[in-house]
């Protein structure tokens, strides 16, 4: 259930941005799209492109899990 929800945020996200297109900052998702073409595609930049996306993704809570540990379990006492 949870995963059905986690695509459909990703997905409107992702239809909003190719919607509003005109502005000049748009999400990784869409500039992942540019790579593909309908003639072909750019797999070299592509792949490099999505592990530097999932990169700050990984690396970041890697780096602030003791901040996020600290905050929820002091939240979590009264």
């Amino acid at each position: 259930m949870t995963v059905t929800f986690a695509f459909l945020m990703v997905w409107t996200e992702f239809l909003l941005a190719v919607i509003l297109r005109g502005s000049r900052v748009r999400p990784v998702t869409i500039g992942l799209c540019g790579f593909l073409q309908f003639e072909k595609s750019l797999p070299g930049p592509l792949m490099a492109t999505t592990v530097l996306a999932m990169g700050s993704v990984i690396v970041f809570p890697l780096l602030a899990q003791r901040h996020i540990v600290r905050g929820l379990s002091f939240s979590a006492v009264k």
